[in-house]
């Protein structure tokens, strides 16, 4: 039985980088990033980001639609940037704080990426999925906020990669780590050092993985080509 969804527009008052909508039929709350300026992750969109996963955390997961109580079953994170999921790190809050030798701002600005990273990776400690839904590019801690989601789903033209070790860092936070839980031994350094050529890995050739870790999605409404599911910690 086909059934149509009923999507729902969240006010957008107390988010400016973020656009909500939640799908009532089938529990899944929508969350779309759209950054200000350049699609990275800049202080008020990480700031907004916890303070949501942080509105479900402290409701347990549920919601109030119409005064009826409404389980979320998955949490999904996309993007309203054309072509882009995000390029990950502020390379100006970099530059910037690098040239006035303002080391706290850097270890600050680190530790809002884990406190927005872990508690996503853990599917906020609720029983729901998170899902990353990857159209356009995802580069550094954009592919690494992909990877850290329970189920990553991309089109077919979406492109992914580590720019990171073109200067000589590696890719930090958890990115390689969360890679390769998701595909077997030697694949991370095929997705890492086709950066060296400037190469990024397209979605529609994926590293061959493990059982169970690359699957073919069914067709939807998302031209996907495949999807990867993270192993549990």
């Amino acid at each position: 039985m086909n059934a149509i969804a009923e999507v729902r527009v969240f006010p957008q008052s107390q988010f400016e980088q973020l656009e909500l909508r939640f799908d009532v039929d089938y529990g899944v709350m929508w969350h779309f990033m759209r950054p200000k300026a350049r699609p990275v992750f800049n202080l008020q969109l990480l700031a907004e980001l916890r303070a949501f996963h942080r509105s479900i955390e402290q409701k347990n997961g549920l919601i109030w639609e119409n005064g009826e109580e409404r389980r979320i079953n998955y949490l999904v994170l996309g993007s309203k940037a054309p072509g882009v999921y995000n390029l990950g790190g502020d390379l100006n809050l970099f530059r910037d704080a690098i040239t006035e030798k303002d080391r706290e701002r850097l270890v600050e600005y680190g530790r809002k990426c884990i406190d927005n990273m872990h508690p996503w990776s853990r599917n906020l400690d609720l029983p729901l999925t998170t899902i990353a839904l990857v159209e356009g590019d995802a580069l550094g801690g954009g592919f690494e906020c992909a990877l850290s989601a329970s189920v990553l789903v991309a089109e077919e033209s979406a492109r992914m990669g580590f720019p990171e070790i073109l200067f000589n860092l590696f890719p930090g936070m958890g990115a390689y780590s969360f890679l390769s839980r998701s595909t077997p031994a030697g694949s991370c350094t095929t997705w890492a050092s086709s950066m060296y050529s400037r190469q990024m890995t397209p979605a529609k050739r994926p590293c061959t993985a493990s059982s169970g870790s690359i699957r073919k999605p069914r067709t939807g409404a998302v031209r996907s080509r495949w999807c990867a599911v993270r192993s549990s910690p």
